[in-house]
């Protein structure tokens, strides 16, 4: 065959990531098939599409297996996952002076609903509320952590949140106290759900900057008040002369700037904004912090703009990398399934030298199908039977 198969490039990603040290060989080839089908038009994740695909010769469950029963450590292939995506941000840091920084949020992964009388329901399933549809969904509650710098980002972690077990506060504290051993400084990003005491602090204990929306109900002390006001309430009343015009991504805002304290921190700056042409509009009002005070509003402003690249990962893992239609029922089995994910983004992202996503599908989905119809012409060239082709691609 004249190009490169799909698969060899996949094979060699993996041994140069490091990951052939604790992996079998029949498990590479799991994941090498993983990441092919992830390549296919309309994955969902499903176990079933990826036993279908013609470069996999094995039984339709042992795909299962190897995410519910295999041996393989996941721990240990995280781990070693993780610092590799380390480096390579570090490496572009240190390239381009730009700033590393740590996005987190999390998503919701809709499953149905167990039956009273399933056997076998897939586990640490629970109801949760979705801010996208507005109504609270029963499926798998996922926190992710992207590492990111410039145009390049990487996934750190995925993460399943069970209700009582452990909060999505803590999770993400814990991931930010992680990275900050191996990074010196970052600016972490996050939605105001994140903006708690906990998460904050875990962030300026990491010699980071937090900068993340924050809720308007927040009591801030403007102008030495001993007693504190909330945001909203002071945003009220202020006049438009109190206010000032930054523009942000070619959109411009009304903002205000408090510098002080807020219960939990001495020293922050909350940025309080709302789009122009909207002033007094409480649903339009949001409000920001940071707690490097040196930065200016419109630094502020722009660095929590590219949280929005974690929106477009959950996309793009949901829509290529089956990140929403698995049904894998253990729990063990779900995060094998996530570092999977993450692998998938990292082959696909790091393929080409811009470490872009899109171009990677791209590209690499452009190989699978030359690939395969290289499979079919050199099968006739061969004068392989029919019926044999039929049964390479498993149809027959």
């Amino acid at each position: 065959m004249n190009s490169i198969q799909e698969k060899d490039k996949i094979n060699k990603f993996i041994i140069a990531f490091g990951l052939a040290m604790y992996l079998k060989s029949p498990q590479i080839k799991h994941l090498i098939n993983f990441v092919l089908s992830c390549l296919q038009k309309d994955f969902n994740g499903k176990t079933t599409e990826i036993s279908e695909l013609y470069t996999n010769e094995r039984h339709r469950t042992s795909i299962a297996r190897f995410f519910t029963e295999s041996t393989w450590s996941g721990k240990l292939v995280l781990s070693k996952m993780k610092k590799q995506c380390i480096s390579k941000i570090k490496e572009y840091s240190s390239k381009t002076g730009k700033p590393v920084e740590v996005i987190v949020d999390d998503t919701i992964s809709r499953k149905s609903k167990p039956s009273s009388k399933a056997s076998n329901p897939i586990k640490s399933g629970g109801y949760h509320y979705s801010h996208t549809e507005n109504k609270v969904v029963y499926g798998h509650q996922i926190v992710i952590v992207l590492v990111k710098c410039g145009n390049i980002q990487l996934p750190y972690d995925i993460l399943l949140y069970e209700k009582g077990i452990e909060s999505k506060v803590k999770i993400a504290s814990k991931a930010i106290e992680e990275i900050g051993h191996y990074i010196d400084n970052a600016v972490v990003l996050a939605d105001n759900w994140y903006s708690g005491k906990n998460v904050i602090k875990t962030s300026v204990e990491a010699g980071f900057t937090y900068i993340g929306g924050i809720k308007t109900n927040r009591k801030i002390y403007p102008n030495g008040r001993k007693k504190g006001i909330q945001i909203k309430g002071f945003a009220r009343d202020l006049k438009a002369k109190d206010l000032n015009l930054v523009t942000v991504r070619g959109k411009r805002y009304y903002t205000y700037r408090y510098h002080g304290k807020i219960r939990g921190f001495k020293d922050v700056v909350i940025v309080i904004t709302c789009p122009r042409g909207k002033f007094r509009n409480k649903k339009s009002l949001k409000a920001f912090i940071c707690t490097d005070v040196t930065k200016t509003t419109a630094e502020i402003l722009r660095c929590y703009s590219r949280r929005w690249s974690i929106e477009t990962f959950i996309h793009q893992s949901k829509s290529y990398l089956g990140l929403n239609g698995y049904q894998i029922r253990c729990k063990s089995g779900i995060k094998k399934f996530y570092i999977a994910v993450m692998l998938a983004y990292c082959y696909i992202a790091m393929s080409n030298q811009d470490c872009n996503f899109n171009k990677g599908l791209h590209a690499a989905c452009k190989n699978a199908k030359i690939n395969m119809l290289e499979h079919i012409y050199y099968s006739g060239v061969a004068n392989k039977p029919f019926s044999e082709v039929l049964s390479s691609f498993k149809i027959a």
